[in-house]
Order: C-alpha cells, then sequence, then structure tokens
C-alpha cells in the first residue's frame, strides 16, 4: 500500500530482509546486554513480548541505553545487503553517516512496555539536526514492528505534516518533560491547532517507511502484558543513482 503523498508508504519486508533473522539478532543482542548488565537473572525462559517481566525499572533504564545505540557491528545479520536493497529500493546511495554531522547515525531497538511512559513525545527527526547545525540532510526514517506490535499500541504519526508550514507548528528546541517524565527529542506541542495523531495500520511482516519530516511519536503501549518491540532507524542520501 502506498501514500507516498501522506509522507509515508508501508512496504512488505522480505523486500528487503528476513524479519525472522532480524527477529533473532535482535533477540540475542538484547539477551547479551541484560546478561552483562546483570548476570543473575535466568533467561532460559527469555521471550522479547515478555521483556518486562525479566528487568526492573532500573535495569530497564540501563537496557535501553544500549538497545538505542546498536551498529551494524552489533547485530549478527547482513547490514550492508540491508542497505543496498533500500538504496536499489530508493535510487539513490544510502548511508548510515549523517552528511552534515559526519557521525555514523545509531539503529535503535525500542522497547516499549505495557502501560508505560517507554514512548517519545510528538516530534519530528529533522530538528535535532536542524536546531544544531541549520541544515537538513535528505533522510528517510524506516521504522519496523518487530514483536508486540497490535492495534493498541502502532506507531501514530500525523499524515501530510511533512508539507504543513514551520509557522504552523509550535515546538520546543531543548527536549521537555511531561507527566514529570523528561523527554530528549524536541517536542511538538501542536500543529495548525491540533494534537492527535494517526495509527498507522501496520501488519506483520511490513514496515513502515516514511518522511523525517513527518510528525510521529506517543505510541503508547496500551496493552497489559506484552512489550512491544521495533527496530528503527534513518539513511542517508550519499548520491543519486
Amino acid at each position: 500500500k502506498y501514500w507516498y503523498d501522506e509522507g509515508y508508504v508501508i512496504e512488505n519486508c522480505t523486500s528487503f530482509f528476513s524479519l525472522a533473522e532480524l527477529q533473532k539478532a535482535t533477540e540475542v543482542a538484547l539477551q547479551k546486554i541484560i546478561s552483562e548488565l546483570d548476570n543473575s537473572i535466568d533467561l532460559s525462559s527469555f521471550k522479547m513480548e515478555l521483556y518486562h517481566q525479566f528487568v526492573s525499572d532500573d535495569l530497564h533504564l540501563k537496557v535501553i541505553s544500549k538497545m538505542r545505540r546498536l551498529f551494524p557491528n552489533d547485530l549478527s545479520i547482513d547490514v550492508d545487503k540491508v542497505l543496498r536493497r533500500f538504496s536499489e529500493y530508493f535510487g539513490a546511495t544510502l548511508s548510515f553517516t549523517n552528511p552534515v554531522s559526519g557521525e555514523e547515525q545509531w539503529m535503535i531497538a525500542r522497547i516499549n512496555r505495557p502501560e508505560s511512559n517507554d514512548y517519545n513525545t510528538a516530534h519530528k527527526d529533522v530538528y535535532e539536526i536542524y536546531d544544531k547545525y541549520q541544515q537538513i540532510p535528505q533522510m528517510v526514517n524506516v521504522w519496523i514492528p518487530l514483536i508486540g506490535v497490535t492495534d493498541k499500541n502502532m506507531l501514530p504519526l500525523v499524515p501530510r505534516s511533512h508539507v504543513l508550514p514551520e509557522d504552523k507548528i509550535l515546538r520546543t528546541k531543548a527536549g521537555s518533560t511531561v507527566n514529570g517524565v523528561n523527554y530528549s527529542v524536541n517536542s511538538i506541542k501542536c500543529w495548525d491547532k491540533a494534537s492527535s495523531l494517526t495509527k498507522v495500520p501496520i501488519q506483520q511482516n511490513q514496515i513502515l517507511i516514511f518522511s523525517s519530516h513527518l510528525i510521529h511519536g506517543l505510541a503508547v503501549n496500551n496493552e497489559e502484558n506484552l512489550t512491544r518491540i521495533s527496530f528503527e532507524f534513518r539513511l542517508y542520501v550519499k548520491n543519486r543513482i
């Protein structure tokens, strides 16, 4: 299904990678991190969707600080092959390196425990780099539901917000605090006098590709006993093919 005019597109993941391989690689990386942080935890019956049953709040904070900084060599998958397929899809040579900052951008395994504050506020991913360098590279976001994604915790976004004039958007420039929780992203408070987002109807084996100028966030997990884990990264244009 295509919604390019809305700022996003849903595609079958098999065009780019094996979801089963990515799930396994992420689970291995997650268990390794948990064991390194606390080797007293018995992970013999570990399942990613039940992650919340194995970790305390304090341990979770330590885990996500590492799972938000995954580089290609942290995962036992052929990341270069995945990158080539996305490059072919977009007709451009893509990279994990931000051409404006010169930094290699990390990949994120986003862990969202049930009925928790494990989510970002509404935001655009272009703001962080723009506020620092006053430049925005050509970039795109890829969001992959790994495990535990249901209609109660899908990623919400604002269709067509990528073309909304900036003077219609009210945002912060240095993170924000919501309900006592500190968020590092440049939070958007409202847009064109609105503040509601739309959940994307994504299914297993599908991925969401969307403009980095699109407003998204507030992916609250309303499941009672199911951790949602998604995988996300940004790709940058090196040059057109």
